[in-house]
């Protein structure tokens, strides 16, 4: 067969691309992208190894995938769009179509999302081109290593978008098969290299060939590579999610760089981040912190999307100075309370940046310029490292929204109070029969606006709705079929999301109520630490606003407390109880929690860590501790073996009769220890046998060999020298034979000798066999001290 075909590799690199891709069945709900994807996937491999065997030219052998792939794919998806079989212009509008659908449900849906018609040709498409990449690289132009970004993209695909980590399998399988792709291709060039045939030497019988030397080694280095790359991912804390591109909760800058929350798409993945990457801190005066406002989204869209409005003019912002056009609440007093808020690190990539809600003021360095749009968002030049504001907390009287109407558009505002934006008002079309069932069922009969706000808040907030990150599978019909719901159905017929959901579903329904909505995108308040908040990617967060005169826009929480914590203390209704608080205040976690811990209750008493058992202490060491205390036992354990072969020879002078004798355990401890490092020497060997042996093989230099001449020197005059001749200790010639003999031989062969010497392990065994004996020992013991009692016993008689 011509080299130039490699089907080996060809098919080599196709199962290495479809195990990266494996994981991406997480992602969707059905497998229905699998069979075009891997028939496409086959015409690809197929047409390359067709090509390499007739073109001249690699590029035009990748033209020539591309082409098939485009033909394939077209008789896969785009059948009715076929110029006599020929994807031209109308099938590329088709497919634009069908790439544009599957990215409406990529922003529209968290995983798993629904598996799509244009969801399957996405994937179809992306994969198809993965497969071509891999193959060129890897086959057609023999660079496998340059395959493995890749392979890399693929592996990426599901690693960057789901919350939980992936099983190990889903790298170690692929990454497995990417070393044995390169090594096929390196070894197929190291044999290329030379013709001559291996030497052999006097005592091995075959010839010894460097290639599979080459090939243990690549073999056992790539084996550590995965194992260690395994051991790593799962000890190290789970970083902060990187991808090829930017994206929602992803750097702005590569790695380290601004922050960027996500105004139009999904905050499934800034929710799951786990990185403990601080992007804020900052100091208020405020006793009570609250949800930080990155932006104001208004308009919506048919996708389930809000975005910000297009809303102007922008009113410049002068550093220091007062927002044009902000509220006067200084004819009702006590109404307002004047707060600092002052960031000392900020992370948020411009244009955003983080100001509490009804801020006043904002100072910047000289350099920057900031805007603030009428609906309050606040966007600046480039980012700021840190900066302060002022701003306005309201003490807000429920009396007072209890009578507001805003229904009837005929507004009683303070002064400084802007009217709604239009796009306010509008509910979903799709979902507006189900919305106005839902304020049936949960708006009592002739409330209030403000009322009719509470109890739609009440009721997203109770027992009937979770809080997960993990949506829940698409609602099905009594014969079992999916029903095709808008996401705020969905959410109000499954009833299970996260913020996003919660702020949608409670918007949609003011706004079939007739009240002004939006959301806002923001921050919780971070977790306290030494005076100032800290907060993470996590603590993303997004909650409605309504409208209610005189004040305008307020804050509302519909999420459960388990996340967001506490109500705005305008929305709960009053209580007897004479301190003021709300019994939701005591019952309730801190809005700092971040989503993956679990609702704290106070009323349950916690034991310190005195008080819990030795069982329950050692459980909740950190995973840290638990590495520590394993490479600790570890390093003991590696310890054992030559720490038994140092005893057992120190054991071995001590017990020796004279100076003859210990010359004897030196000579034995050296055999003993080339051994170890591979020269062995004939037991029939005499001492200057072994000792030209010995030269040899251990490759020595004139000073070595006078030291080992002296080792055998002693050793003869030990064994046939008179008693009275003198003898000298040779242990520090036995120590420089076996370093220079050591300094010769493979790295391996070195730590083989020093961790698990002959001796070491002989004694070990030695110990073991004494230890799992002894009971039968002491059984025979006793049955044979029984036997002579009982004999003695009879013969008195």
């Amino acid at each position: 067969m011509n080299p130039n075909v490699r089907p080996v590799d060809a098919l080599l690199a196709l199962a290495a691309t479809w195990a990266a891709l494996m994981p991406v069945h997480l992602l969707l709900t059905t497998l229905d992208w699998v069979n075009p994807a891997l028939v496409i996937s086959m015409v690809i491999v197929a047409v390359g190894m067709l090509g390499r065997l007739l073109l001249p030219f690699r590029w035009a052998v990748v033209g020539l995938q591309i082409l098939a792939a485009y033909l394939t794919l077209g008789g896969l998806h785009l059948r009715g769009h076929l110029w006599h079989g020929i994807p031209l212009l109308d099938a590329i509008r088709a497919l634009n179509n069908l790439l544009y659908d599957a990215r409406i449900a990529v922003i529209t849906y968290a995983a798993p999302a629904p598996t799509s018609r244009g969801m399957v040709v996405a994937l179809t498409v992306i994969i198809a081109l993965l497969v071509i990449l891999v193959d060129a690289t890897a086959v057609t132009h023999r660079a496998p290593a340059l395959a493995g970004l890749g392979l890399l993209s693929a592996y990426l695909i599901t690693a960057t978008n789901t919350g939980a980590p992936l099983a190990w399998w889903s790298f170690a399988l692929p990454a497995s098969l990417w070393l044995l792709l390169m090594a096929r291709t390196g070894i197929s060039g190291l044999r290329r290299w030379s013709t001559t045939v291996p030497l052999t030497t006097g005592d091995v019988r075959r010839p010894v060939d460097g290639v599979a030397g080459f090939t243990a080694a690549a073999r056992n280095v790539g084996i550590a590579t995965i194992a260690c790359a395994l051991i790593l991912a799962w000890a190290m804390p789970h970083p902060n999610p990187r991808f090829l591109s930017d994206g929602l909760g992803r750097a702005a800058s590569g790695p380290g760089g601004p922050y960027q929350l996500s105004t139009t798409l999904d905050l499934l993945s800034s929710l799951e981040d786990q990185s403990d990457r601080v992007i804020l801190r900052y100091r208020t005066s405020a006793t009570t912190a609250e949800p930080i406002p990155l932006a104001v989204l208004e308009d919506f869209s048919t996708d389930g999307r809000f975005s910000r409005a297009r809303s102007f003019p922008s009113a410049r912002i002068n550093s220091g100075e007062r927002f044009l056009g902000t509220p006067d609440y200084s004819g009702v007093e006590g109404l307002a309370t004047e707060r600092t808020f002052v960031v000392e690190r900020n992370e948020i990539g411009a244009p955003q940046i983080a100001l509490p809600a009804n801020a006043t003021s904002l100072t910047l360095p000289d350099d920057v310029e900031a805007s603030r749009a009428p609906s309050g968002t606040v966007d600046v030049a480039k980012t700021v490292e840190s900066y302060s504001a002022t701003y306005d907390t309201l003490k807000i009287p429920r009396s007072v929204l209890e009578q507001s109407n805003v229904r009837d558009l005929d507004y009683n505002l303070a002064p400084g109070v802007r009217l709604p934006a239009p796009g306010t008002l509008a509910a979903d079309a799709l979902a507006r029969p189900l919305l106005e069932s839902t304020l049936a069922d949960v708006v009592p009969d002739g409330a209030s606006d403000f009322d009719a706000a509470t109890a739609i808040q009440d009721y997203l907030r109770s027992s009937a709705f979770t809080y997960s990150l993990t949506l829940a599978p698409d609602p099905v019909d009594s014969a079992g079929v999916p029903l095709d719901l808008d996401p705020v159905s969905r959410f109000l017929v499954t009833k299970v999301g996260y913020c996003q959901q919660f702020a949608s579903a409670m918007i949609m329904l003011a706004r079939a109520r007739g009240i002004p909505a939006r959301m806002v995108v923001g921050f919780l308040p971070g977790s306290l630490d030494k005076g100032a908040r800290d907060v993470r990617a996590a603590d993303a967060h997004a909650w409605p606003e309504l409208y209610f005169e005189p004040y305008g826009w307020l804050r509302f929480e519909p999420t459960p407390g388990a996340r967001s914590g506490i109500a705005p203390g305008y929305t709960q209704a009053p209580t007897d109880d004479p301190s003021g608080s709300s019994s939701t205040t005591s019952s309730s976690p801190r809005p700092t929690q971040r989503p993956d811990q679990p609702e704290l209750n106070p009323s349950v008493t916690n034991p310190t860590g005195l008080e819990k058992p030795m069982w329950e202490r050692i459980g909740d060491l950190p995973r840290q501790a638990w590495i520590v205390i394993g490479l600790f036992l570890g390093a003991l354990g590696a310890l054992v073996v030559p720490v038994s072969a140092r005893v057992r020879r120190r054991r071995q002078l001590a017990r020796a009769a004279d100076e003859a004798g210990r010359i004897e355990v030196r000579w034995r401890e050296l055999t003993e220890r080339l051994a170890d490092l591979g020269v062995v020497a004939p037991d029939s060997f005499t001492p200057r046998q072994a000792e030209t042996f010995v030269t040899e093989r251990g490759v020595l230099d004139p000073g070595e060999r006078a030291a080992m001449t002296r080792v055998v020197t002693a050793v003869e005059l030990a064994r046939y020298a008179p008693p009275s001749a003198t003898l000298t200790d040779p242990t520090t010639d036995v120590d420089s034979v076996v370093k220079a003999v050591a300094s010769s031989r493979r790295l391996s062969t070195r730590l083989y000798a020093a961790l698990l010497p002959g001796t070491g392990r002989r004694a070990v065994t030695q110990t073991v066999s004494r230890v799992v004996g002894a009971p039968g020992r002491a059984a025979r013991s006793a049955t044979g001290r029984l036997a002579d009692w009982w004999a003695a016993r009879r013969s008195a008689r």
